[in-house]
């Protein structure tokens, strides 16, 4: 189980409840959660930011959880924001995001060039802010 939450004084940018590059966070004996409280700020304060790397449970399930704060003030403020990276675990596998307050772009999840076994189906994410723009999924993970 791994959890971690942003400040909550912040006013800026990338104040991440849990950020990863490039790293990678592996099971393989038994389910993998995580979960990631985003802090407040304006653009790219995400709940779980994933560039790059391997996230996955090998004998168990996958639980992926994410919510951007309701305080942000403007952009790209998502719940669950992967890019780039393998995402995968067993049966009972999910991601969940609820993205941040703001002006649009604050999408529930964003996956882009994702891999793994996590398949659309496995995904819920929500949004918050009101606007049009922000949507419960995005990215060319999503039909």
């Amino acid at each position: 189980t791994v959890v971690g939450s942003g400040s909550t004084t912040a006013i800026s940018v990338f104040n991440s409840g849990i950020f990863s590059s490039g790293g990678s966070l592996l099971s393989s004996s038994g389910n993998l959660s995580i979960t990631g409280h985003g802090g407040t700020g304006s653009v790219y304060n995400a709940g779980v930011h994933f560039e790059g790397g391997v996230y996955q449970s090998s004998s168990g399930s996958l639980s992926l959880l994410g919510d951007a704060h309701a305080n942000t003030t403007s952009v790209f403020n998502h719940g669950v924001w992967i890019m780039n990276a393998s995402v995968g675990g067993g049966a009972g596998s999910s991601v969940t995001g609820t993205g941040g307050g703001g002006i649009g772009f604050n999408h529930g999840v964003s996956m882009v060039n994702v891999t793994g076994s996590v398949t659309p189906g496995d995904v819920t994410g929500s949004v918050t802010d009101g606007s049009s723009l922000s949507k419960e999924t995005d990215g060319n993970f999503f039909p």
